[in-house]
């Protein structure tokens, strides 16, 4: 076995198929983007929303990056704590946060409530109380 599959803790077979649905999504999105370019009336955010989703798989295989959820505090009271970053079900609060990696809006309910969040799969950092996200690829590139 190969270092590789080692630190992916992925056997031969596994390794294989993931490899090869990154390759046939990214192929897919090359084909729709191309037929988008001749024919711009088509599948105006296929090829985008293909390359998206992908993106959101390879980084959420990394193993040590986390599912992290920012939401608005609008029960801050006369603090500066606007952010409640929540990290595995985890509620943190903050000044500022910084995203460094592909975010995206969910909605979650919450007591019945429906709750806005920001939602993005990284690791965190804090100096102080500024939490900073930074997403698995962007990591490896800097």
């Amino acid at each position: 076995m190969s270092d590789h599959l080692k630190s992916t803790g992925e056997t031969y077979l596994t390794h294989l198929k993931e490899g090869l649905l990154f390759s046939l999504s990214l192929l897919l999105a090359s084909v729709v983007g191309l037929i988008h370019s001749f024919f711009p009336f088509i599948f105006k955010n296929t090829a985008s929303s293909i390359a998206w989703l992908t993106l959101k798989r390879v980084i959420a295989r990394s193993s040590t990056a986390r599912k992290i959820h920012i939401r608005y505090n609008t029960k801050r009271e006369n603090t500066d704590f606007y952010w409640r970053v929540f990290v595995d079900g985890q509620q943190h609060l903050a000044k500022d946060v910084k995203i460094f990696t592909p975010a995206w809006g969910e909605k979650s309910i919450l007591d019945g409530d429906v709750k806005l969040n920001i939602a993005c799969i990284g690791h965190i950092t804090w100096e102080s109380d500024v939490a900073t996200i930074r997403g698995e690829l962007i990591d490896r590139v800097s």
